[in-house]
Order: C-alpha cells, then sequence, then structure tokens
C-alpha cells in the first residue's frame, strides 16, 4: 500500500517540477506535461464532439487549458494537479460548446 502511494507522490513531484519549469517559460516541459495528459485531452473532447471537424478544434482548446491549468494550479493536499487539470479542460470545452452552439443558433 506505502509504495503506491510512494509511487503517486513521486508522479506529483515530477508534475510539480514540470509546472514549474512552464511557468518558466520552458516549452519542452509543456511538451512533457502535454504527452502526459494527451489521453485525457483527447477522451474529454470525444466525450463532446461527435464530428471529426469540430474534434480538431476542441482539442486545441483542451491544449490551451491544460496550459492556463499549469500556470495557475496551486498544489493542494486533497486536488491533484491531474483532478485540477481535468476540471479546467472539461469547463473550458463546455464554454466553447455553449458559444458554438449560440453562433449556429444565430
Amino acid at each position: 500500500m506505502e509504495k503506491t502511494s510512494g509511487l503517486e507522490t513521486e508522479k506529483q513531484d515530477e508534475v510539480l517540477r514540470l509546472l514549474t519549469e512552464i511557468r518558466e517559460g520552458k516549452d519542452a516541459a509543456f511538451n512533457v506535461l502535454l504527452s502526459r495528459y494527451e489521453g485525457l485531452l483527447r477522451r474529454r473532447v470525444a466525450a463532446v464532439c461527435r464530428q471529426d471537424a469540430a474534434k480538431q478544434d476542441a482539442y486545441q482548446e483542451a491544449c490551451l487549458a491544460l496550459h492556463r491549468a499549469a500556470l495557475h494550479y496551486v498544489p493542494q493536499d486533497t486536488v491533484t494537479f491531474g483532478l485540477y487539470a481535468k476540471i479546467c479542460v472539461d469547463n473550458a470545452l463546455k464554454t466553447k460548446y455553449k458559444q458554438d452552439a449560440r453562433r449556429t443558433a444565430v
């Protein structure tokens, strides 16, 4: 059991190191973070987009949301970066979906 929590702590420490580098403007660190969260972004995009044309735009929005999350996350005991990033991406995609729906309704 402790081995799992130790592994989780190591993962969180690595993410926090990447976040520090991202805040320092190191693009390579964001690329590493993006590769780690690529699956999450693709799953969240697939959950809100059915059309392939819309998926690319939604994926770009998800990437921007991940970057904003990296810049604004404050480490906490109760909320990991992964959960925070998921919430930020979901909120960004919902906002985009609502804006797109309003534009097509006009």
